[in-house]
């Protein structure tokens, strides 16, 4: 799909660029056509089109017009930029050919790719505040990876929706080193769960959410690929002032799976 898309929107981009440029032009010929016209005014000549041009000048609102279009041209790159990003995210997200490899990953990146993939979920329930330390690669598969926090992020979404409050909650995303290992943690201002249920939560098949919202496989799925794929863990917690934690550990060398 992200090649498919990349294609076209190359293409639209490049004839905008030379739109561009062709409006800077056209706006340099309009500036001399307009000192030959209050020429022309002044020395009373050609009386009646100059007239008409400043009659036509007020119908169109020629002003506003080359006030206007470079502003439409620089939210439409900004428009360009954004989709470009969703591409290249969509690219690094979904890398097929690496799925199951483990490789020198950046964890940060891969957060940063999987909250552009997961915006459409969180973007009208809550805010995402992102504390990204610096922090080593580690060896890891960066698919699995990508599939264990699009699975906490919507997740934390849904809970923070499932309030029905007023205002958006928030997500907290946060990154760092500890000795040999990586640690991420997402945490958000949601309904919690229950400590009595902490046991079960990565069992297959259980799910705090309401009958036919979920299949209670995506925590159970997250802590094999976490802790059998990858060897490091997975914990979480509901602290006093409510919310949820979930805690990653991952070991920056990692192992590779077996051949």
């Amino acid at each position: 799909i992200s090649h498919e898309l990349n294609n076209p929107i190359n293409f639209i981009q490049t004839n905008f660029a030379s739109l561009t440029n062709n409006f800077e032009d056209l706006k340099t010929l309009l500036e001399k056509y307009n000192t030959l016209h209050e020429k022309a005014e002044l020395e009373n000549l050609l009386k009646s089109e100059t007239e008409s041009i400043r009659e036509t000048e007020k119908e169109l609102d020629t002003p506003f017009i080359l006030e206007d279009i470079p502003i439409l041209f620089e939210e439409s790159e900004q428009g360009f930029k954004r989709i470009n990003d969703i591409i290249q995210s969509m690219r690094d997200f979904s890398r097929m050919d690496k799925k199951n490899k483990h490789t020198h990953v950046n964890i940060n990146k891969c957060l940063e790719n999987t909250l552009v993939i997961a915006r459409n979920e969180y973007k009208y329930h809550a805010e995402v505040e992102t504390n990204f330390g610096e922090i080593s690669e580690c060896l890891a598969s960066s698919g699995q990876l990508n599939q264990v926090f699009l699975n906490l992020i919507v997740n934390s979404a849904h809970a923070i929706e499932s309030m029905q409050r007023k205002g958006k909650g928030l997500i907290t995303i946060t990154t760092l080193q500890q000795d040999n290992y990586i640690v991420c943690t997402i945490a958000d201002n949601g309904p919690g769960i229950p400590v009595e249920k902490h046991a079960q939560i990565f069992d297959p098949f259980f799910t705090t959410k309401d009958p036919g919202k979920g299949t209670g496989l995506g925590l159970s799925i997250s802590y094999d690929i976490i802790v059998v794929n990858h060897q490091g863990t997975i914990e979480v917690s509901c602290p006093p002032e409510g919310g949820t934690v979930f805690t990653i550990s991952l070991p920056i060398n990692g192992r590779r799976p077996p051949e």
